[in-house]
């Protein structure tokens, strides 16, 4: 649940992260119904607050979970926190995991300022990029006004087709490769 509104960020990520057991059961649920499957993900924003939040419970149980493709798609997440707690859970789980980033998101920069902490969903210099994980940049063109919401554009549900339907690696997308001074690759819409 949220307020939608900048006053209420405070209120809406703690109520994100106490709705974390109730995914957590939910996805629990579903593993149970379907036991041989892999169950994928996809996140956006603060709702990744609350699968981050699931996963941790998940794991406090030593539930099993076996997951699928994990979308975080510009995830309102500590980058430092997802890569020293959610990635080592997300690895034992997961077949791969894929972020979608910009650079120019206004609310996640906005985050940043609320929370002290660099944001998980920030792209281009700043972005997080990991072992095992697909970090996508979004360019600005492909997001709404505030630079945060993909979903709206041809390129990126094209992409997120290829990558969940299709199964269809960075490499295998038509994305532009993006090398970074440090060796490490990400990729970019077109």
């Amino acid at each position: 649940p949220s307020d939608g509104l900048l006053a209420s960020y405070r209120g809406d990520q703690a109520e994100a992260r106490a709705s974390g057991k109730v995914l957590a059961a939910f996805l629990r649920e579903l593993q149970q119904a379907a036991p041989s499957r892999r169950l994928s993900v996809v996140a956006h924003s603060m709702g990744s607050e609350v699968f981050a939040a699931a996963l941790r419970h998940l794991d406090s149980l030593r539930s099993p979970l076996r997951l699928g493709h994990v979308v975080l798609v510009s995830p309102d997440l500590e980058a430092e926190e997802f890569l020293v707690r959610l990635l080592p859970s997300l690895r034992a789980r997961a077949v791969d995991v894929t972020v979608y980033a910009a650079s120019a998101d206004f609310a996640l920069w906005s985050s940043w300022g609320s929370n002290g902490a660099r944001r998980l969903g920030l792209g281009g210099r700043l972005a997080t990029i990991a072992r095992g994980v697909e970090t996508i940049e979004v360019p600005y063109d492909a997001t709404d006004a505030l630079g945060h919401n993909p979903f709206l554009t041809e390129p990126f549900r094209n992409d997120l087709h290829a990558l969940l339907v299709q199964g269809l690696r960075a490499s295998q997308r038509g994305l532009v490769t993006l090398p970074r001074a440090d060796g490490k690759v990400m990729w970019r819409l077109p």
